[in-house]
């Protein structure tokens, strides 16, 4: 009788230095990693304000064609009446 509780303690004093042995390794050979969840949160909001501060992209003016890659086919005349009525266009949609 006195065996098997002199064996219990043993097991458990075992147990215990092995547990003691792995937490301290633990805390010796891992960086603790710690979330800065305040500043991450700021950091999304400003972003968020940032991109509503800034105009849509749909509402700039598409960049002017170079007139090396209009139609070779179109008059003079053609292209002053689109040219007129993008200007046109484009002067109603700013308003």
């Amino acid at each position: 009788m006195w065996a098997l509780i002199l064996r219990v303690i043993v097991y458990m004093g075992i147990v215990a230095i092995l547990h003691h042995l792995y937490e301290q390794f633990k805390t010796m050979f891992t960086t603790k990693k710690t979330k800065d969840l305040v500043s991450l949160h700021r950091d999304k909001y400003q972003e968020i304000i940032h991109r509503l501060e800034q105009p849509p992209h749909s509402q700039l003016p598409p960049p002017p064609v170079p007139e090396s890659e209009l139609d070779p086919t179109l008059t003079e005349e053609d292209k002053a009446f689109l040219q007129t009525s993008l200007l046109q266009v484009l002067s109603e949609t700013t308003l």
